[in-house]
């Protein structure tokens, strides 16, 4: 019979208790007295810190800044005409563009 190590079995065992997937790997490793067994190593994995503030709030989307882009998202309903969809989407960018422009202005982006 195998015997199964797991290391930071306290906080692998909150995780699944949680319903979450625990990622990690296994390997087979020997004790002092040269039985083998199981054991499960956690990955620690970096949380990603993601920074992003919004700059204004258009019809359709947003302009957002993030540590290395500007991003601007903007949809429309596939049922408006295209001459409505290219307007509103031209008044969105300008929008933008002025938004932009005066936080750039002031130096906050």
């Amino acid at each position: 019979m195998k015997k199964i190590e797991i290391e930071n079995q306290r906080e692998i065992m909150k995780e699944l208790l949680l319903g979450r997937v625990v990622e990690g790997r296994l390997m087979v490793k020997e004790d002092e007295n040269g039985r083998c067994y199981i054991a499960f190593v956690q990955y620690n994995r970096k949380k990603r810190k993601r920074y992003e503030r919004t700059i204004c709030e258009l019809d359709g989307g947003w302009l957002k800044e993030t540590a290395k882009l500007i991003v601007l998202r903007c949809s429309k309903k596939k049922s408006m005409e295209l001459a409505d969809i290219v307007s509103s989407m031209q008044r969105d960018l300008d929008r933008a563009m002025v938004e932009l422009a005066f936080e750039k202005e002031l130096g906050i982006v």
